[in-house]
């Protein structure tokens, strides 16, 4: 008898909603990138398309780090938990990059614009 406790036997679970924000992420990040191609020398569009990348980044490290933690039994728990986790380390990315990040936007912003430099020429 299958325990249904447990997400991995539902559908639409935390990897399926990673996934699917993945997926919007990328599409955004797409989206942006071909905005840039459009403008010459957009800094602002720049910058914030290497932040949003990088938070993408971040939020996929942060949420392996927690698919290892378990829930507490006693307050924690059940699908609507584990519905919101992904929101959570998603926004946890969006805020480890806003604070700094690890340096990924940094390298994402110059090779973009010499992407774009090197287009104009």
């Amino acid at each position: 008898m299958a325990d249904l406790t447990t997400t991995s036997a539902l559908p639409g679970t935390n990897q399926d909603l990673a996934q699917l924000q993945s997926a919007a992420q990328a599409a955004s990040l797409a989206q942006a990138g071909r905005s840039l191609k459009s403008q010459p020398s957009n800094n602002a569009a720049i910058d914030k398309t290497a932040r949003q990348f990088e938070a993408m980044v971040l939020g996929q490290m942060v949420g392996y780090m927690f698919a290892g933690v378990e829930t507490d039994p006693l307050l924690g728990g059940g699908y609507g938990e584990d519905m919101y986790r992904g929101l959570l380390i998603t926004e946890y990315g969006k805020v480890m990059a806003e604070s700094g990040g690890i340096g990924i936007a940094d390298s994402v912003k110059a090779q973009l614009i010499q992407m774009q430099e090197a287009k104009g020429q």
